[in-house]
């Protein structure tokens, strides 16, 4: 009998009740007795569901409409036995999943709007599910409209999908280069203009840019600018 379980039997058949938290696996085992003594143990291995994960813990604490690299992080130390981890968001397009699925640690950039975030651990036996209510704390600037970053710059639109303008309003100001990284700074576009000469306002085409979170850096005669975009398809 599995540690925990209790149960006995004295036929063909037997009722066994399981711990409620606890149990991971064992063997239940039967044996054949006579006058001539006890059969050898046919047993089978059983295994239980898994315990709900701990505790959901996001960071930062508060954030807003399309912020970057949101981080949810669940306690499993309660969680025992062979598993495997599922996040979900509900609805999906609150929010695009970075890294971590299938670990107790995700990694997102959240879109807009409130949002379940949910972490199930499953085996062949059942699952269980930890359920986090993420709500938005503010608005984001960012949603559809000239965003005046700094005093005399303007990205537009932002979100943006297949082109983004950029423009100075100050006059002894012309862009230089424009760069764009993803949220590990890695640099994964790049637009530099040989004659800036009344390069004030400048479109810049990001189709092949995927869907995300992107910081850019726009490089002036005088200064840099920095602002972060957010792309949709």
């Amino acid at each position: 009998m599995p540690a925990g379980a209790t149960g006995s039997s004295t036929s063909n058949a037997i009722s066994v009740t399981f711990p409620g938290s606890g149990f991971t696996t064992g063997a239940l085992s039967v044996s054949a007795t006579n006058v001539c003594g006890t059969s050898l143990l046919r047993s089978i291995t059983v295994k239980g569901a898994p315990n709900t994960p701990g505790v959901i813990t996001p960071t930062p604490a508060a954030w807003c409409n399309n912020d970057a690299s949101i981080s949810f992080s669940a306690d499993i130390s309660g969680v025992t036995g062979s598993y495997l981890l599922n996040w979900n968001i509900i609805p999906v397009a609150a929010a695009t999943i970075v890294s971590g699925q299938g670990t107790s640690n995700l990694l997102v950039d959240w879109n807009t709007g409130n949002a379940a975030v949910n972490l199930t651990a499953s085996n062949g036996c059942g699952s269980a599910t930890r359920n986090y209510s993420a709500m938005v704390s503010c608005r984001s600037s960012q949603i559809n409209k000239v965003e005046n970053l700094e005093k005399g710059f303007e990205m537009y639109p932002n979100p943006a999908t297949g082109v983004v303008m950029f423009k100075l309003s100050e006059l002894n100001e012309n862009i230089m280069s424009i760069k764009f990284r993803d949220i590990t700074g890695r640099l994964v576009l790049q637009h530099s203009y040989d004659s800036p000469t009344n390069s004030k306002e400048v479109s810049v085409y990001i189709n092949q840019l995927k869907a995300g979170t992107y910081i850019t850096e726009v490089i002036t005669s005088h200064k840099s600018y920095n602002a972060k975009l957010v792309v949709e398809k």
